[in-house]
């Protein structure tokens, strides 16, 4: 006997839902089995397998790596691994800062400078979670 499969068609909704933070300003697409929580000035995107932070700094450094350096220096970490990338035509720096006095463990960050004297950080110490980092940063757009 000859049998014919029928081919099966899928209709998929976007993945993603779309985050805005007033208070915060900025948007982000989520993928949807992430929950998102605000308060005091930064957003945790959690998930069963771990958890994404986003924070909002003001600065007095010009640039993002200078804001870097000050980082290092004053809460002496090292950051490593520096890419800069292009997020929403903003540049950024993509590292993994690692904590040799803490211990605690290593983190995927990003750092935006999206205007003056602001910086964001996304960032998780997770892996499994570091291409949703990705997807996530790279959604990332600034709405002062």
């Amino acid at each position: 006997n000859f049998h014919l499969n029928k081919p099966t068609f899928y209709f998929q909704q976007s993945s993603n839902q779309t985050y805005k933070s007033k208070a915060m300003k900025f948007s982000i697409n989520v993928p949807y089995n992430y929950d998102v929580v605000e308060k005091f000035g930064s957003v945790t995107i959690n998930t069963e397998n771990g958890t994404i932070l986003i924070g909002r700094n003001g600065t007095n450094y010009k640039n993002v790596e200078e804001y870097i350096s000050g980082l290092q220096e004053m809460n002496k970490v090292s950051v490593i691994d520096r890419k800069k990338v292009q997020i929403n035509n903003k540049e950024a720096i993509s590292a993994t800062i690692q904590h040799p006095i803490s211990k605690l463990p290593d983190e995927k960050i990003y750092f935006l400078y999206p205007g003056s004297w602001v910086v964001f950080t996304i960032s998780t110490s997770f892996p499994s979670l570091f291409p949703d980092l990705d997807q996530i940063a790279q959604s990332f757009k600034y709405t002062p």
